[in-house]
């Protein structure tokens, strides 16, 4: 499997020196997150739609147990279709599993991840991308 593939999903940088004949890796200390799916080109024959997320530099915890804003802990919110400035709509996940949308309609969806504290406030910097997922990613099951 390629470097670069992995190391760009796990939030690292990859840079060649030609001189030295060597691959440097950079990660930074700045939380961030990757979508690992759906991907932008994927093919979904479900009305389920599972979102994937990987996050670095932000200790994933269930706000449930840890109820006090921690600098560097919290969880991420997670919104398709619904308003991403409304927490009480977002999706929380408090784990590694997939966030799951059942019922999902053929068509365009906008899909929106963040991550917040255990007090559910968006960190800051803010961390947060919205995407529009295009309408073949969304096929109805034959």
């Amino acid at each position: 499997m390629p470097i670069r593939f992995l190391t760009q999903h796990l939030g690292a940088i990859v840079k060649y020196d030609p001189a030295a004949r060597s691959v440097l890796l950079e990660t930074s200390d700045t939380p961030s997150f990757q979508i690992l799916s759906p991907a932008p080109n994927d093919i979904l024959y479900t009305s389920q739609v599972k979102v994937s997320v990987a996050a670095f530099n932000h200790h994933i915890s269930d706000f449930r147990q840890h109820v006090q804003a921690k600098a560097g802990e919290g969880h991420n919110h997670i919104w398709l279709d619904s308003d991403p400035s409304d927490p009480k709509l977002a999706y929380k996940m408090i784990d590694g599993k997939p966030a799951v949308f059942d019922n999902v309609q053929p068509g365009p969806h906008k899909l929106t991840v963040q991550l917040v504290g255990n007090d559910h406030k968006p960190i800051q910097p803010e961390v947060k991308k919205r995407l529009r997922l295009p309408p073949q990613l969304f096929l109805p099951c034959l």
